[in-house]
């Protein structure tokens, strides 16, 4: 699905991730399940490219719902693959899952339990380490096609990051600000909840950051594209 100007989007009903076309380069936005690798050769195949056309891979933060594939891509593709320096070392060990109390508690919830059978059933209870890793820091603009701009922004994962294109108004935002809350089902504008969350108030805190890049488009992690312009997501994810 094309979500924004020359970007694809990818995944499924509780997963995004994402192409961006940049003259006859790519990069891949996070990287979903493992089981769903096939969706990138179709999605290249239909648009005229191929594997090689895919430059990189820029992760916003280490877990395995957005690792998923990542290596796969690195090794097929000879992709880069780009993650903030404090998500580095679970990225090589092949993503970090939430305490597994937290994830026993919340399995009273029907939607949380639902998407854990997910999880597995799409491959992510065991996703390959990614082999080598080159690691970015805040405020760095990125050579990679589409040049996004990194702004770190933590309690999600001690590395989450957004990425933006101030050229095309769009913000990708991982699980930083969402609109499906996996944790719990909610959709809407929101940050992630227990247990798929490390720090809740630094989460939320760092809806400030992604407020302050001004763009009209948000692309998230889980749910739907938000068209609406990032301050009023941010609005409604602070009164949720």
């Amino acid at each position: 699905m094309l979500v924004a100007d020359r970007i694809h989007r990818l995944g499924d009903r509780y997963v995004n991730w994402y192409v961006i076309e940049d003259g006859d380069k790519l990069t891949v936005l996070d990287a979903g399940f493992p089981r769903h690798w096939d969706q990138l050769p179709a999605l290249l195949q239909g648009i005229g490219r191929t594997l090689q056309d895919v430059d990189a891979v820029l992760l916003t933060h280490h877990h395995p719902d957005h690792l998923g594939s990542a290596e796969r891509i690195r090794a097929d593709a000879t992709a880069r693959v780009l993650i903030h320096e404090a998500d580095a070392d679970e990225a090589r060990s092949g993503g970090g899952n939430p305490p597994v109390v937290g994830m026993l508690t919340a399995m009273v919830r029907p939607f949380f339990a639902r998407y854990i059978v997910h999880i597995v059933r799409a491959g992510g209870a065991r996703v390959p380490a990614v082999a080598e890793v080159t690691t970015f820091s805040d405020g760095e603009r990125l050579d990679v096609p589409g040049a996004p701009r990194v702004i770190h922004t933590p309690g999600h994962t001690r590395g989450e990051c957004i990425l933006v294109l101030h050229d095309r108004n769009v913000v990708f935002t991982g699980d930083a600000l969402v609109t499906l809350d996996t944790a719990t089902g909610y959709v809407g504008p929101s940050v992630v909840t227990a247990p798929f969350v490390l720090d809740q108030a630094q989460a939320l805190s760092s809806l400030s950051l992604i407020e302050a890049t001004g763009v009209g488009t948000v692309l998230p992690g889980h749910g739907e594209p938000w068209h609406h312009g990032v301050a009023e997501a941010v609005r409604l994810a602070r009164e949720r």
